[in-house]
């Protein structure tokens, strides 16, 4: 069985000396099962911020395959090791891919970013405070808002809590990718599949999408539009249940509207731009890595 050697990239102002990861790839099987093809920890950066190039476990798994990318980073203080990420940092990509020396994003928020201000603090004020320092962090805005459930309203349906949540509970198999009154059932089939299949790049996928309102799984693009990540329309009935989840929202939706070239999938209660026709859900399932096996019915 073949291995293959693989390296990733990081984004930093820290000079790279001072840099050092651990980087783990796997899949995880519908057992629950992890298969670990690479490990290594506590390894350097190289001088132009890459990974070592590392040799894969043997595998005889299809290019097409994906796996969990899974990287922590360190910064050196004093001889020690610290680490400077609040979890490790994850993103999916083919074994083809990652064989091939495209296991980075062009996009660099995407990557692994560490950086160090170099600016000098001042007083906020001329009144002696000089205890009190003022620093400015910027951050992107949040992909998913919806209108009339804006950050910070209590039935906001997108709360970075309230997603993880609903994720844990789909890994724990409590509850499943549900349509409720959309007209989203072929994305639901869809990611049914992928959680029962491989519920590794189910939470991904929802990560990726909640964090930068896009995702890739093998081939499938996952892009919405503005209005899907800005949707319109009442998420929660007179009884205060949903019409549908925050998470299912941004996986199924998202992918509909990825996919009309015509109308956007915007608001909750829009039935027509939510169809799904079977040729498309097949397209889905194969750019997701599933094989397409035709069987036929002979009589005699």
């Amino acid at each position: 069985m073949p291995k293959y050697n693989i390296y990733t990239k990081i984004e930093s102002n820290v000079p790279a000396f001072d840099l050092f990861y651990d980087l783990n790839v796997y899949k995880v099987g519908a057992n629950n099962k992890k298969h670990m093809l690479l490990s290594v920890a506590q390894q350097p950066v190289t001088p132009n911020y890459q990974t070592q190039p590392h040799e894969t476990n043997e595998t005889d798994d299809d290019l097409s395959v994906i796996y969990i990318m899974e990287m922590n980073l360190y910064r050196q203080h004093g001889g020690k090791l610290v680490s400077v990420l609040a979890s490790p940092a994850k993103k999916m990509y083919t074994l083809g891919e990652m064989a091939s020396g495209q296991a980075y994003s062009k996009n660099k928020r995407e990557n692994v970013c560490y950086f160090e201000t170099k600016a000098q603090t001042k007083p906020l004020n001329d009144n002696g405070d000089d205890n009190i320092h003022s620093v400015q962090i910027t951050c992107l805005e949040r992909a998913f808002i919806a209108k009339e459930y804006p950050i910070g309203s209590a039935d906001d349906p997108f709360d970075k809590k309230r997603i993880e949540q609903q994720i844990v509970s789909r890994m724990s198999h409590s509850s499943y990718p549900n349509q409720a009154g959309t007209s989203l059932c072929g994305p639901a089939s869809f990611f049914y599949c992928l959680l029962m299949d491989r519920p590794d790049i189910y939470k991904q996928a929802a990560i990726d999408l909640w964090l930068y309102g896009k995702t890739k799984i093998g081939t499938l693009d996952i892009s919405p539009g503005d209005g899907c990540r800005h949707p319109k329309g009442a998420f929660y009935d007179g009884y205060g249940r949903e019409a549908i989840s925050g998470l299912d929202w941004i996986t199924l939706a998202s992918l509909r509207d990825s996919e009309n070239s015509l109308m956007s999938y915007d608001e909750v209660d829009d039935q027509v731009a939510g169809i799904t026709m079977w040729g498309k859900l097949s397209e889905w399932f194969e750019k997701a890595g599933y094989e397409k096996i035709l069987a036929f019915l002979m009589q005699a």
